[in-house]
């Protein structure tokens, strides 16, 4: 009776594994489709014409909802990343760093990590006032640590602008302009 019992919850384990996986499934072939549908309208688009925002509305609810139901899952970190990219447009910058910092935070090995890493000094360097230099730091520091084929010049850079973390970003400019100002 114990053996049968077991091998139930075996294959209900396993029937439910199944569906899920097929949910999983469906819910991603949702998004690239409707990823598809947005970019065909984006190139039938004249210059300055707005997309439809129920689309736009539908891709990020279909992008939350995979990432809520899945967050361990690879897709999500792109999910993640899509969101951030997508408020960080649409010029939400709290809401976007909110993402990003969920994928940095979750999603160690993101195959783009340091694209989001500098994505979100430049947000909390220029967008999100008032500005937040210690997060500049952090995110800048973060690219340093983590990525070792980091270009020779990438990295100059990142360094000059955390030798100059006080600065703005229009200070910055005015430095490497007028390198007397300061």
């Amino acid at each position: 009776m114990v053996k049968i019992f077991n091998l139930m919850i075996v294959l209900a384990v396993a029937v439910g594994c199944g569906s899920s996986s097929k949910e999983m499934e469906e819910l991603r072939t949702k998004i690239t489709d409707m990823e598809a549908k947005i970019k065909d309208q984006a190139l039938t688009m004249d210059p300055g014409e707005k997309g439809d925002p129920a689309k736009e509305k539908e891709l990020i609810d279909l992008l939350k909802n995979y990432y809520q139901l899945y967050p361990e899952d690879k897709f999500s970190a792109d999910c993640l990343a899509k969101l951030h990219m997508i408020y960080s447009g649409k010029r939400m910058f709290s809401t976007a760093a909110q993402y990003g910092d969920t994928l940095i935070n979750n999603h160690t090995d993101y195959i783009n990590r340091t694209i989001i890493l500098e994505s979100m000094a430049s947000t909390y360097d220029i967008f999100i006032q008032p500005r937040d230099s210690a997060k500049v730091r952090y995110y800048n520091e973060l690219i340093l640590a983590e990525d070792k084929e980091l270009s020779k010049e990438k990295r100059a850079e990142i360094e000059f602008r955390l030798k100059h973390n006080d600065l703005t970003v229009d200070e910055l400019i005015e430095l490497q302009f007028n390198p007397k100002a300061k």
